[in-house]
């Protein structure tokens, strides 16, 4: 990733104001540090405006468009249809996660309710 955003010609910064994430998230995927599924969609979709997709996923790919000097040749038919694949998994993963959200909050709420009831039945045993 840090190699795509030189051929760019490109900041971190700069990179991070165009995908609306931070500047230490854009480093740490640079670093190879932990980032979310999320972000990584994110900066790989803006990448595949300019990248071939396929070639940023394919170590084997990458090798040979690096040594090649191919790497600013695009295939817009193929780049189209990762971005939509890229969309669709972005939008799954951001439904997975407010349903996760949902329920966490049914399940707090249920919790709440129970501790409520536990406390006055614990209460009324004492008067």
């Amino acid at each position: 990733m840090r190699y795509v955003r030189g051929i760019l010609d490109m900041t971190q910064a700069e990179v991070a104001a165009n995908t609306g994430l931070t500047k230490a998230c854009v480093s740490r995927m640079e670093l190879g540090q932990g980032i979310s599924a999320t972000a990584l969609v994110t900066v790989l979709s803006f990448y595949s405006g300019y990248v071939r997709t396929d070639m940023m996923l394919s170590d084997r790919l990458w090798e040979a468009a690096v040594m090649e000097g191919d790497l600013m040749i695009k295939d817009k038919a193929l780049s189209s249809a990762m971005e939509a694949k890229l969309s669709a998994t972005e939008k799954m993963m951001l439904g997975a996660v407010q349903k996760a959200r949902n329920d966490m909050a049914r399940s707090l709420n249920n919790l709440q309710n129970k501790m409520k009831r536990s406390m006055i039945s614990a209460k009324s045993l004492l008067d």
